[in-house]
């Protein structure tokens, strides 16, 4: 037993023992040490007051985190590696020693009848992110399941039964994991990774960039807008640093590059009756509509032998016509005087700088355009590639994988159609900014590190390192 805590215990009598009035000793005794006891505590508070308790001292070493990218036409898994500073602010950067990433074919999408498959493929991308990240943090490093447009556009029932199963993996991993942590999300990450890299996120002295994302199964605009007839799901009130942003972020489902294939396939082969041909305007001439899936990763085009109806014609001006029209689906049920895509009101661009990524940026490099001249270069070439014979097509373009290949007359004449309806503005075709990958998921790590489960930091917003890669985020 410690004899300096014994001495600080007060003395507890039992209740029934009388009290007796003190004597005139003991009276002298007792005053002055209750005057040396208020004296003591005085001071002890002023020393406490002086020097406050400590603040408990942020982690050290390295922490780790992975985002699984659940795609329409595969998976991938994220690893990133970072760091608290002093002042409890994350510091991290994107070059190989600190990120590192996997992918599988297959999107989980198409695992609705097979969730023993679904798991296997999420125990694959588990098993990559483990070996990333030593033995004794796993506990201490979250995983998260961020699937996109392919899971959107499944049964409710099927996206539920997938993510699920997804769960039960991610719960037994021996990483920290929560349900929620496995969703399906919509735009936004790709805009905070842009103008992280631009080094405009949480600065208010440089205006944003806005970012046009085309997919295989959606499109996604994300831009900071003052519109007041935006609807509030697509508003998004975001802080990073002390700046707010109010952005305007949708997701427009099917109308990604294949998903918009397929639709305009389907569209083609039900608007003739009996044995009738009708000519397919948006792919070359001389295309064989046969069962792919050995061949082809998009879950929307691998098997195109249903399709016994359409003849390739390749003809770029009715492939614009054809594109516009079914950018203009559903615009009767537009809430407003105008809707530049489906029912979905949507500010115009013209104004603000964009930042064109995913197949814009893939049908921008194949065709080589003029990034000055983009708009006018992509009519001209697109036009001369649509009137070419697919036999031709493939010799002169060997090693391109015939998958990409037989898309590119319809995303010339389906991105002309797109900027018609949203508007032109000044935009960039790219895939990376400062050697950053415009990658969503980038963005979703920035934005959950930050999150009090994760770390002790604030919002992100971030400075620039010492000539390097890293980034600090700036508190409030």
């Amino acid at each position: 037993m410690n004899p300096e805590m014994d001495e600080l215990k007060a003395p507890i009598l039992p209740d029934h023992q009388p009290s007796s009035p003190p004597s005139k000793l003991k009276k002298r005794i007792i005053i002055p040490t209750v005057i040396s006891g208020a004296l003591a505590l005085g001071i002890v508070s002023l020393l406490l007051n002086l020097n406050p308790a400590p603040v408990p001292a942020p982690p050290s070493g390295n922490l780790y985190s992975a985002i699984i990218d659940a795609g329409s036409s595969g998976s991938r898994v994220h690893v990133f590696k970072y760091s608290i500073d002093q002042f409890g602010v994350p510091v991290f950067n994107f070059g190989s020693l600190n990120y590192e990433s996997f992918s599988i074919p297959d999107g989980l999408s198409t695992f609705a009848n097979n969730l023993d498959g679904a798991k296997v493929k999420v125990q694959e991308l588990v098993d990559f992110a483990k070996a990333k990240i030593p033995e004794l943090m796993w506990s201490r490093s979250d995983i998260r399941l961020m699937a996109t447009a392919g899971m959107r556009l499944i049964a409710y029932d099927d996206r539920e039964n997938i993510l699920n199963a997804a769960r039960e993996v991610l719960h037994a991993s021996g990483l920290s994991f929560r349900d929620e942590w496995a969703s399906v999300i919509s735009g936004l990450y790709a805009w905070v990774i842009a103008n992280y890299a631009l080094g405009s996120l949480g600065n208010d002295k440089s205006p944003t960039t806005g970012i046009l994302e085309l997919g295989g199964a959606s499109a996604q605009v994300t831009f900071v807008s003052s519109d007041k007839l935006v609807s509030h799901v697509d508003s998004r009130n975001k802080t990073y640093g002390s700046v707010p942003y109010n952005i305007y972020s949708h997701s427009f489902p099917d109308s990604g590059k294949d998903a918009a294939i397929k639709r305009l396939m389907d569209k083609l082969q039900k608007s003739t009756v009996g044995d009738e041909k009708v000519k397919d305007p948006c792919t070359p001439k001389g295309y064989k509509y046969v069962n792919h899936q050995n061949k082809y990763l998009s879950v929307f085009l691998a098997d195109e032998s249903e399709y016994t109806k359409l003849e390739a014609a390749g003809d770029f001006t009715d492939c614009k016509t054809k594109t516009l029209e079914l950018l203009k689906e559903q615009n009767d049920m537009c809430p407003s005087s105008y809707c530049a895509i489906g029912s979905t009101y949507t500010p115009k661009l013209k104004g603000n700088s964009f930042l064109a990524t995913a197949s814009f940026f893939f049908t921008s490099t194949f065709f080589k355009l003029d990034q000055k001249f983009w708009y006018s270069d992509l009519r001209h070439k697109g036009d001369a590639f649509c009137r070419k014979d697919w036999d031709e097509l493939v010799k002169e373009y060997e090693g391109t994988d015939l998958e990409y290949l037989r898309g590119y007359c319809f995303s010339s004449a389906y991105i002309i159609s797109m900027f018609e309806r949203l508007g032109t503005p000044r935009v960039i075709f790219s895939n990376k900014v400062k050697n950053t990958p415009l990658n969503w998921a980038l963005g979703a790590f920035i934005d959950t590190v930050s999150q009090p489960s994760i770390s002790p930091a604030p919002s992100p917003a971030p400075t620039y390192g010492n000539g390097d890669n890293s980034r600090r985020f700036l508190g409030f």
